[in-house]
């Protein structure tokens, strides 16, 4: 609103007024805020007076305050309204800035002083604001909404837009000064009113003295807007799954023929404005000044799918199959078996060390970029239209590169790298095209900074961002879920506008980060607001580390946001309705965290704004409450960990001993058997919804499940598997499950997080110490093991994969976390071989991807987690074999650990991998028991029955080769 009155000046150029009309003025009539009303039958009430050299006016007084009428030569109707506090209170201010003389004691003499320099030209009637701009009519009249403007003033008065658009004006100093003696206007002289109150704020520059100056009336907080540089808060992503989960439904929905690609695309639009509406009030509810923006990233399956589709990195299996872009898209994802098409997924992997999979590029030399369509730009444009002003996001090439591997076709030693200078012309047309299109940041992530390989590609990064950089809007470089540590000397040296790094994760690098870029012109952005975990954030530590950022660099190169992408938080914490009070002001999901960024960065720009005042008193106690809560420990937890000895973690017997013993299970040379879950079939959830709703029993629930199993078991017997599970149609979800049935944990309704694809999950919570207060898995398992012959496998979810899997405590390390749940979990294991189960599976498909992302910091890491293990399946006797399983991992670089777990058996993912993790188990001379997986349980794709002959016998051959060597 401030904007607007300072924009329609009518002695400003009218092609410098005409983009606040776009900018400014409009936005308050879609919000409501001004309605248009009727053309009054008459203009405003106007006295003529005789042009001289005197400037005459005429006032009145009303309730509100003063008005001031003039019409001077120009034939110009000037109307200031100014509050009559500030009237009289602040009339030496007032005399002081306009020519350092005393007015006389009457509120009439200081208002002539305001008006004769032209304070503003809105004609004002009770009610009406008058404008008179060509654009919008002669003297068109517009309705004002009071209660809309109190909501919307705070989110429009300090809008940075007013530091963008550089509108400047000239007056007089005054009739005793040189003609040559002269100021700039930065702004000049706005009054607005909000109910009864007014608030002025005055700012000009003196280019002879060479200083700015600035005089505030009512509000002394308000001079901060003209006097700062301008600075952001951002949201680095946002989850694209939609609130009630609408994208997985729209793509599910698509995948089946139920709808149209139109349908989806629909569904897919809706989200993305609703997400980035959501975002930018959130924003701006607190923060007088700042901008939170939203950023420009969707995605229908995977983010660096998207990027390979876009940038034409398309495998040759998938080409020429008569498929839509979108259907070639999801088999890349996927794969497809369906109208004469069979191909498989490509491989996954997870997005470094989070719970979310990615897509792997494929690259060889035959690689043919192209932009095949500019994803940044479209979703930029379609926010633009809806009247969000978005930062459209990529991936950036170097860690596109890196991320990918050499397809089949490529030639021995590859390497994706040497394919930069190919791709960046690529990228140059990406983004001068967002540059264009008027973008004027764009976010280009590099996560690779924050790995070791990175202190290799200087040069690599040099070259591409030299030439990006000259093309582009400004470049926010951006690195997350690490520290940059001696990458930084050359990210220092790169042409980017600003670096962005995670200083939830790592906050010990600020100071070393911002002592690089301290001599350059680099802004740098504080990710402050963890995007990984949903613990409400401690305001106090955030500012402090905002404070000691902005005293090395200044507050005009600081931005706060996020600490990565909100991707891997839940959407709102406004859903939840089971949850305690307690529990949900512990808590923020990704619009919470939203407005957790504008309140720091308001704060750190010296808000006295009481709303921001009020949030950061509450976050003060909201943390208090939460460490007062952490102090309630469970002694008897806290001691069984202390008194964990080396004995606890080892078997009786060495493996050979151990696989002597197991032979009684009487299974032959290449046993069979599943990883353990059977689908979750539309009867179960149907039945465990009914439970929920108590229109089932528990004795009726009890039979269903029981009648579940009895066809599991049946068919793997009819099949031929030799060891059996009995695959869990009572268990929600492999992490949830037990998250339920132990002690410790809380969990949400609707705290959806994507895993991959369509595939979301809702992690628990992990708020006080872990325990298990009865056996949790051990009815189904001896019922199972009752109604066959063949041996039958327990299966539990270990307890590094639980705690990588929930959203663990802050408070307590996550060593301390994960020894507490294998503690639990050997009380389950001893129980299911007590109950005679002779085969357990404690599955680890987490234990690599929570490997820290510096090698420097593995051996803490792996030590504990590999020791949490072992805590868990050592209690059990030699003839008990212990099983676990492994995805989607690189195992080389860590196999002396895996070695160090010494399970009987290790089951790993050998579908999608091109067998490349079996030569891991050749070259390290793995001596106990390995089952490769043959078929994609990831993809709904059937593999023919040649295809797993294929596979079992490379398999074999592998194996033998080993042998023979």
């Amino acid at each position: 609103f401030e904007a607007m009155v300072h924009g329609l000046r009518q002695d400003a150029n009218r092609a410098e007024v005409e983009p606040w009309i776009e900018k400014v003025f409009t936005p308050l009539i879609e919000e409501g805020c001004l309605v248009v009303a009727q053309k009054l039958p008459g203009k405003p009430q106007r006295i003529d007076l005789p042009s001289s050299s005197q400037v005459q006016t005429t006032y009145y007084e009303d309730d509100d305050g003063y008005i001031i009428i003039d019409d001077s030569s120009d034939d110009e109707t000037e109307i200031i309204e100014v509050s009559r506090a500030a009237s009289r209170t602040d009339e030496a201010e007032v005399a002081t800035m306009l020519d350092r003389e005393t007015p006389s004691p009457s509120p009439q003499s200081a208002i002539q002083k305001l008006y004769n320099y032209k304070a503003t030209v809105l004609d004002i009637q009770p009610g009406l604001i008058g404008v008179n701009v060509p654009k919008l009519g002669e003297h068109e009249y517009f309705k004002v909404d009071l209660a809309k403007c109190a909501e919307a003033v705070e989110r429009y008065k300090y809008n940075a837009q007013m530091n963008q658009l550089d509108i400047e004006w000239k007056a007089s100093w005054g009739e005793d000064q040189e003609d040559d003696d002269e100021i700039q206007m930065d702004g000049f002289m706005s009054s607005i009113v909000v109910g009864s109150k007014t608030r002025v704020w005055v700012s000009y520059r003196d280019k002879k003295l060479d200083r700015t100056a600035n005089t505030t009336l009512v509000h002394p907080w308000d001079r901060r807007l003209v006097v700062a540089a301008e600075q952001f808060s951002y949201v680095l992503g946002f989850p694209r799954i939609g609130p009630k989960r609408e994208i997985k439904f729209a793509v599910e929905s698509y995948w089946a023929n139920k709808s149209s690609a139109e349908d989806l695309q629909k569904v897919a639009a809706e989200i993305r404005k609703q997400s980035w509406t959501n975002v930018k009030s959130k924003g701006v509810d607190y923060v007088p000044r700042q901008v939170t923006r939203s950023c420009a990233q969707f995605s229908l399956y995977d983010h660096v799918l998207d990027h390979s589709a876009a940038f034409n990195v398309i495998p040759s299996r998938y080409q020429n199959l008569g498929l839509s872009a979108l259907d070639v898209y999801f088999a890349m994802g996927r794969g497809r078996q369906a109208d004469g098409v069979d191909v498989p997924a490509s491989e996954m992997k997870k997005w470094f060390d989070s719970n979310y999979h990615f897509v792997v590029p494929e690259f060889s030399g035959a690689t043919d970029f192209k932009l095949v369509y500019n994803k940044a730009l479209n979703e930029y444009k379609e926010a633009k239209a809806a009247g969000i002003n978005t930062r459209p996001v990529v991936l950036g090439p170097v860690s596109f590169l890196v991320l990918g591997k050499p397809s089949r076709s490529a030639q021995a030693g590859f390497q994706p790298i040497s394919l930069l200078p190919k791709l960046i012309p690529l990228y140059e047309q990406l983004l001068k095209e967002l540059k264009d299109a008027g973008a004027d940041w764009v976010q280009v992530d590099e996560p690779i900074l924050v790995l070791d390989k990175a202190a290799e590609l200087g040069p690599e990064f040099t070259q591409a961002y030299t030439k990006l950089a000259a093309v582009a809007p400004k470049i926010l470089l951006t690195t997350y879920f690490g520290r940059l540590e001696s990458n930084v000397d050359f990210v220092a040296k790169l042409p980017v506008a600003g670096l962005h790094i995670d200083l939830d994760r790592e906050p010990g690098q600020l100071e070393s980060v911002a002592n690089a870029i301290k001599d350059t012109n680099i802004v740098l952005s504080l990710g402050l607001v963890s995007g990984r975990n949903i613990w409400k954030n401690d305001f106090q530590r955030s500012i402090d580390l905002g404070r000691k950022a902005i005293d090395i660099l200044g507050e005009d190169r600081v931005i706060v946001a996020t600490s990565s992408s909100l991707l891997h938080t839940p959407v709102t914490l406004a859903s939840e309705t089971k949850l305690t009070e307690e529990q949900k002001d512990w808590f923020s999901f990704a619009l919470e965290k939203a407005s957790e960024v504008a309140t720091i960065a308001a704060v750190l720009s010296g808000s006295q704004d009481a709303e921001v005042a009020k949030a950061l008193e509450a976050n003060i106690q909201s943390i208090k409450k939460r460490r007062d809560f952490e102090k309630n420990s469970d002694d008897t937890v806290r001691k069984r960990v202390a008194a964990i000895t080396p004995d606890d973690l080892n078997r009786k017997s060495p493996f050979p001993a151990r696989a002597a013993a197991q032979k009684a299970l009487g299974l032959p040379k290449f046993p069979t058997t599943t990883i353990g879950s059977f689908p979750q079939t539309k009867e179960i959830r149907s039945a465990r919804l009914k439970l929920g709703k108590k229109e089932l029993t528990q004795d009726e629930y009890d039979e269903f499940i029981k009648k579940e199993i009895q066809e599991v078991v049946k068919f793997q017997e009819d099949v031929g598997l030799d060891l059996l599970v009995h695959g869990e149609p009572e268990r929600n979800d492999m992490v949830q499950y037990f998250g339920e049935l132990l002690n410790g944990f809380v969990f949400t309704q609707h705290g959806w997080v994507q895993s991959y694809g369509s595939r979301y999950v809702r992690p628990p919570i992990v708020v006080s110490d872990v325990s298990r207060s009865a056996p949790m898995t051990v009815k189904w398992s001896a019922y199972a093991q009752s109604i066959t012959k063949q041996p039958m496998k327990g299966m539990l979810t270990g307890p590094v994969t639980i705690l990588n899997w929930s959203f663990p405590r802050i408070d307590v390390s996550r060593e301390i976390q994960s020894k507490q749940l294998a503690l639990a979990l050997r009380d389950e294991v001893i129980d299911l071989e007590a109950a005679d189960i002779k085969a357990i599976q404690v599955d680890e498909p987490a234990i690599r991807e929570g490997l820290p992302l510096r090698r420097k910091d593995w051996d803490a890491y792996l030590t504990w987690a590999v020791d949490s293990f072992r805590l868990a399946t050592a209690g059990v006797q030699d003839k008990t074999q212990t099983h676990s399983h492994f995805c989607y991992s690189d195992f080389n670089d860590i196999f002396p650990s895996i070695q160090r777990l010494d399970a009987d058996v290790i089951s790993i993912e050998a579908s999608k991998s091109d067998m490349k993790l079996l030569a891991a188990f050749q070259e390290f001379g793995y001596k106990n028991y390995i089952g490769p997986g043959v078929y994609d349980i990831h993809s709904p794709r059937v593999p023919g029955e040649q295809e797993i002959k294929d596979r079992i016998k490379d398999i074999a051959a592998d194996a033998l080769s080993t042998a023979q060597q």
